[in-house]
């Protein structure tokens, strides 16, 4: 049984391996919650202005959710 709190509960289950399947999982409620902390974080620490700070921690989560994407096509075994 999977549940899942994305967007990819639009998607039909047996159809989970698709690439468009792995980009609507990344867009999770608990990983927006994530970010936003990680920004939040990430400005106060380094005192950069917040949209500085949720501009590279967006960059980066869209970076490796791409590359996690990308790799898991290519090695199928990887399943990220």
């Amino acid at each position: 049984m999977n549940v899942y709190t994305s967007l990819a509960v639009l998607f039909d289950p047996a159809k989970s391996g698709t690439t468009l399947f792995k980009l609507a999982n990344a867009i999770d409620i608990f990983s927006l919650w994530r970010l936003f902390l990680w920004g939040l974080g990430i400005s106060i620490i380094y005192k950069f202005s917040q949209g500085k700070a949720y501009g590279i921690v967006i960059f980066w989560y869209i970076a490796w959710t791409l590359i996690s994407i990308g790799l898991s096509s290519v090695v199928p075994f990887l399943n990220m």
